[in-house]
C-alpha cells in the first residue's frame, strides 16, 4: 500500500519554512544597509550645547574648557595616531584649515608623544587640540569610533555629526554647506 502523499506535503513545506525565513531575513538587512548611510547616525545631542569639559591641551597640557572653543562656527574633529581612517582624512582636514575654517581636535584615546609627533611630521590643522587620554569626553559626545567630526555653531551648540573619515566630495557636497548656513553666509567654504 502506498503512503498517501497528502499526509506528508504539510510536513515537507514545514521544512522549508526555517529556510524562507532566513531569507527573508537577510534581504531586509541587506537592503537596511543599502539605504542607510553609514556616516550618518542621529545623535541625541543634535541642536543640544556641546557637553561642559575641562580637558588638557595637547601641546601645551594648559586646562581648557568650553570657553576656550571659537565664537564662530567650526568642526570638532575627533582623532588618534592608531586610527588608520584618521590618516586618509588628515590631507581633507589641512586643506580645510587652510581655507580658514577652525578645527578642534580632540585627541581621543591616544598617547600625547605620538600625537604631536603625528601632527609634526603630516601637519597640524587644529586651533586647539583637546586630549580626552580615557575617552569620557567622547563618551559624553556619543563618540563610539574614529574619526568623528561635529559641525558647531557660534552658540557652540551640535548641528552635525558625521562618522567617519571625510573625503573630498563629502566636505564639498555635505559638510561645507551645513558650516556656510551655521556661519551665516553664503560665501564659498
Amino acid at each position: 500500500m502506498a503512503a498517501d502523499k497528502s499526509v506528508f506535503a504539510p510536513l515537507r513545506m514545514a521544512l522549508w519554512l526555517p529556510l524562507i525565513a532566513f531569507i527573508g531575513l537577510c534581504v531586509v538587512f541587506f537592503a537596511s544597509l543599502k539605504f542607510s548611510p553609514r556616516t550618518e547616525l542621529p545623535s541625541p545631542l543634535i541642536d543640544r550645547p556641546i557637553p561642559t569639559f575641562s580637558l588638557p591641551e595637547l601641546r601645551t597640557a594648559a586646562v581648557r574648557t568650553s570657553a576656550d572653543l571659537p565664537e564662530e562656527a567650526f568642526l570638532l574633529n575627533v582623532w588618534a595616531t592608531w586610527c588608520f581612517p584618521c590618516r586618509e582624512e588628515h590631507p581633507v582636514l589641512m586643506d580645510i584649515a587652510a581655507d580658514g575654517i577652525p578645527i578642534v581636535g580632540l585627541n581621543y584615546k591616544d598617547d600625547d608623544s605620538k600625537a604631536i609627533e603625528w601632527l609634526n611630521s603630516i601637519g597640524d590643522p587644529y586651533r586647539l587640540n583637546l586630549v580626552d587620554r580615557e575617552g569620557d569626553f567622547g563618551i559624553d559626545l556619543g563618540v563610539y569610533g574614529v574619526p568623528a567630526t561635529y559641525l558647531i555653531d557660534s552658540a557652540r551648540t551640535i548641528r552635525y555629526k558625521h562618522i567617519g573619515p571625510i573625503s573630498r566630495v563629502q566636505w564639498r557636497e555635505e559638510l561645507a554647506p551645513i558650516l556656510r548656513s551655521l556661519q551665516g553666509n553664503d560665501e564659498q567654504v
